[in-house]
């Protein structure tokens, strides 16, 4: 099945496209500056590569602005890269957390938005796409934890606890919305 665009639909596209980008490569370079402002360079690419490769099919709360955007981003991003550096967790913290956040995982994933709702297609293929990579950060995690490498293991926990933050705040700003719809 072929659709057959207008020039209007596809500068929409382009369009959309290039703001994606801008803001992926202002998420990393936040990122990696945060990182080097504590200390923590190399575990902050550790947390970006795993919190992209999740958030891409988990989902999750989606700020309406994107300066709002970018607050929670920063707030999130420090508060990671402080328990990057600064919590020595033991293993009991991070089989706790680790598998609490894999339940969030298969419990909501993935969280659309309200102004881009998943098919159900999409949702199958970004169901499992997120449930074979939370999978994946879980096992990582408490493996690293297990082998006293408590950096790594740490900058893949933050990025699981940002997720699973994430997809909790999406889904219930989902259902808020879909009340006032309904109230309306």
């Amino acid at each position: 099945m072929t659709e057959i665009l207008t020039r209007e639909e596809e500068l929409e596209i382009i369009e959309y496209g290039i703001e994606r980008i801008k803001a992926n490569i202002l998420g990393m370079f936040t990122i990696f500056l945060t990182g080097i402002i504590f200390g923590v360079f190399a575990e902050s690419m550790i947390f970006a590569i795993f919190f992209f490769w999740q958030r891409r099919y988990a989902g999750g709360y989606h700020a309406d602005t994107k300066g709002r955007c970018y607050i929670v981003s920063v707030f999130l991003i420090t508060i990671s890269m402080c328990f990057i550096k600064y919590i020595d967790s033991g293993i009991v913290i991070c089989f706790v957390l680790q598998t609490f956040n894999i339940i969030i995982i298969y419990l909501l994933v993935p969280v659309g938005t309200m102004n881009r709702e998943l098919d159900r297609v999409e949702t199958a293929i970004f169901r499992k796409k997120a449930k074979i990579i939370g999978s994946i950060s879980y096992v990582l995690a408490c493996y690293f934890y297990m082998n006293s490498c408590f950096r790594i293991a740490n900058s893949i926990g933050a990025s699981n606890c940002v997720i699973g933050s994430l997809l909790i705040s999406g889904y219930l700003k989902n259902k808020i919305g879909k009340k006032k719809d309904v109230s309306i």
